[in-house]
C-alpha cells in the first residue's frame, strides 16, 4: 500500500486533494460529497467532490468534524462525551459534577468488557461538535490552585486521562492503560476533540471502583465478598444440615469432611479467599476484589457495553456473563 489516506479514515465532508479522474498530473482540492470506493485501493480511495469532480484521494487536508460525528450516531462501539474536566467552581457548585469524569472511565470499562470501542470527548450525544476548549480552561483553573501540574492543553489532557486511571482502577491502572490502543486529537475550524480507542479484554475483567460517591455513601466490600462466597458455597452438596450440624455422614465421609475443612458451618473461621477457591468461576472475579477487602471506601462496579449504552451489571449477572465470555473466547476452556 502507498501513503495515501485509508478509506476507513475518510468521511463525507472531509477536505481532500485528489488526482482528477482520467489525468496523470491534475490535482484538485475540494470537499468529499460521497465515497465511491468501499474498500482500500493501492492508488487511493475513489471519491466525488461537492463540485462533482471525481478522482482518487492523495491527501487528507482536514476532517469536517461538524458533520462527521452527526452522521455517525452512538452505537455499541462508539460513545460521545461533552466534557472530561470540570473547573474548581463547576466542581463546587454542581453536586453531581463527579459524574463527568466518572462516565468517561465507566465507558472505558464497558468497552473493555465487551468488544472494544471508541470514546470521543468534545461531542454532544447528538453528534454536535463542541470541542475541548472548556476542558482546557478548566485545566488552567486547576493549575492555578495547584491541583494540576501538567500543561493545560492536549498534552496535559491526555496525561490526566492516563494518570486518573489510578483513581478508578486502583492497582490495575497499568492493565487498563494497556487496553487503550490509542488516544488521538483531531482538529477542525479551531476546535478539536479527543478520540480514545479501547481494546477488548478477554483475560481479566475491567472493574471500576467507586469511592465515596453520591450513589454509595459507605459501600461495604465485605458484604459483597460474603455474597459471592455464599453463592459459591451454595453450589456444594453438603450431606448434613449446616445450620443444625445434624450429621448423616458415614465415618469415612466424616473423616474426609474434617480433612477438607470446607464446611461453612463447622469451619466458619475460614477466610473468604480460601473458600472462594472452591469454585474457579468465582475466583476469577475475586482476584480483582481481594486487594480491596481491607477498605470500606470502595465498591466495585461492573459495566458492559450493550447497544449504545454502558450497562451496570449486578455481581451475579457479571460473573455469569464473564464465564460465558471466557467459554466463547476459548481462552480458559
Amino acid at each position: 500500500m502507498t501513503g495515501f489516506p485509508l478509506n476507513s479514515d475518510l468521511q463525507e465532508g472531509d477536505s481532500v486533494r485528489i488526482l482528477k479522474q482520467n489525468t496523470s498530473d491534475v490535482y484538485v482540492e475540494g470537499i468529499i460529497d460521497k465515497k465511491i470506493s468501499s474498500t482500500e485501493h493501492a492508488r487511493g480511495t475513489f471519491v466525488q467532490l461537492k463540485d462533482h469532480t471525481k478522482g482518487r484521494v492523495h491527501e487528507l487536508i482536514s476532517h469536517n468534524l461538524a458533520t462527521a460525528y452527526v452522521a455517525n450516531p452512538e452505537n455499541g462501539f462508539l460513545e460521545y462525551k461533552e466534557r472530561f474536566v470540570l473547573s474548581p467552581d463547576e466542581i463546587k457548585f454542581h453536586t453531581k459534577g463527579w459524574i463527568v469524569p466518572y462516565s468517561v472511565y465507566k465507558t472505558i470499562a464497558a468497552f473493555a468488557n465487551a468488544e472494544g470501542g471508541k470514546l470521543v470527548i468534545g461531542i454532544h450525544d447528538n453528534g454536535e461538535f463542541i470541542g475541548l476548549q472548556r476542558d482546557y480552561d478548566a485545566l488552567k483553573e486547576l493549575k492555578k490552585i495547584g491541583k494540576f501540574i501538567f500543561s493545560p492543553d492536549r498534552d496535559g489532557f491526555e496525561l490526566k486521562i492516563k494518570t486518573d486511571l489510578a483513581t478508578y482502577f486502583p492497582g490495575r491502572e497499568r492493565f487498563v492503560l494497556d487496553l487503550i490502543d490509542d488516544i488521538k486529537f483531531i482538529s477542525d475550524s479551531g476546535k478539536e476533540v479527543c478520540e480514545i480507542y479501547v481494546e477488548p479484554s478477554y483475560e481479566d475483567p475491567v472493574i471500576l471502583f467507586e469511592k465515596d460517591s453520591n450513589i454509595n455513601k459507605k459501600p461495604d466490600l465485605y458484604q459483597i465478598k460474603e455474597r459471592i462466597v455464599e453463592e459459591a458455597l451454595a453450589k456444594q452438596k453438603l450431606e448434613h444440615d449446616p445450620t443444625q450440624k445434624t450429621y448423616t455422614l458415614t465415618p469415612e465421609k466424616k473423616k474426609k469432611h474434617d480433612e477438607l475443612q470446607e464446611c461453612p458451618a463447622c469451619f466458619p473461621e475460614l477466610n473468604a479467599s480460601k473458600k472462594i477457591k472452591l469454585d474457579p468461576n468465582y475466583e476469577i472475579l475475586f482476584k480483582d476484589l481481594k486487594e480491596m477487602t481491607q477498605s470500606n471506601e470502595y465498591t466495585p462496579k461492573f459495566f458492559v457495553r450493550r447497544l449504545n449504552s454502558s450497562e451496570n451489571y449486578t455481581v451475579k449477572d457479571f460473573i455469569e456473563y464473564w464465564v460465558r465470555r471466557m467459554k466463547k473466547s476459548f481462552r480458559y476452556y
